[in-house]
């Protein structure tokens, strides 16, 4: 309990054998509770993309796509400036459709 802030086994198995079904929140650290992400939120307001699972994920992906872009056509200024354009359209293109579904 004192290293890490949770219950050991052993105040589990005494729990369970005591019929306890509720654990006690003096036996849980505020960091290991479901709010914990709450406090950090409301602490750095706008702060970061990383707080879901999905959203990193997501980024994580798009990351690692345009390191392997960045190795392919790092030599090639011509090829750079196609795949800089390319992008450059797909990014208008999810722009206007964003514009058009708020409406």
């Amino acid at each position: 309990m004192e290293f890490i802030g949770l219950p050991c086994d052993h105040i589990v198995v005494v729990m369970l054998y005591l019929n306890i079904d509720d654990l006690p929140s003096c036996l849980v650290l505020p960091r290991w509770s479901k709010y914990a992400k709450d406090q950090i939120r409301e602490k750095y307001g706008n702060g970061s993309l990383y707080w879901g699972s999905q959203p990193a994920a997501r980024y994580s992906g798009i990351v690692q796509m345009c390191k392997v872009v960045a190795e392919l056509v790092h030599d090639d200024l011509n090829e750079f400036n196609n795949v800089i354009d390319m992008l450059g359209g797909e990014i208008r293109q999810l722009n206007i459709k964003k514009q058009k579904t708020k409406w």
